[in-house]
């Protein structure tokens, strides 16, 4: 198979595409299925080995959702929605805003919640 060849239907759909820049929403989920983290890249593919080299969280990655979009502030759109909306474990880019909101609406005890699920997924307690 040769390199330009496309291994995934993504990769097809991207090959196809006649546009020099893709910016695309990637969204990465543990074996649970819960969202660990969500980003935005124009070569996402790169960002996934940059993100290898320096999160920790990510040998618990089982898959990637990758969406793409056509325009820059429409993929920044769509990740600080998904941020705020879906709440991912790792990230901090719009989650400050989200959580001081959610804090704000429900009172501390939601904060402790999350910090609570943050800690114990990464092992520093138990159920």
């Amino acid at each position: 198979m040769s390199k330009t060849q496309a291994t995934t239907p993504f990769c097809a759909w991207l090959d196809g595409l006649r546009i020099t820049t893709v910016y695309s929403v990637y969204k990465m989920y543990d074996e649970t299925g819960k969202l660990l983290y969500v980003g935005m890249s124009e070569d996402v593919r790169r960002r996934l080995r940059e993100h290898r080299k320096e999160k920790p969280w990510i040998e618990n990655v089982v898959a990637v959702e990758v969406t793409p979009y056509l325009d820059k502030n429409t993929a920044l759109e769509a990740e600080a929605k998904a941020i705020q909306e879906d709440g991912p474990l790792f990230n901090t880019a719009h989650r400050q805003r989200f959580m001081l909101e959610r804090t704000t609406q429900f009172g501390l005890a939601l904060l402790f919640e999350a910090l609570d699920d943050i800690h114990r997924h990464i092992g520093l307690l138990r159920d």
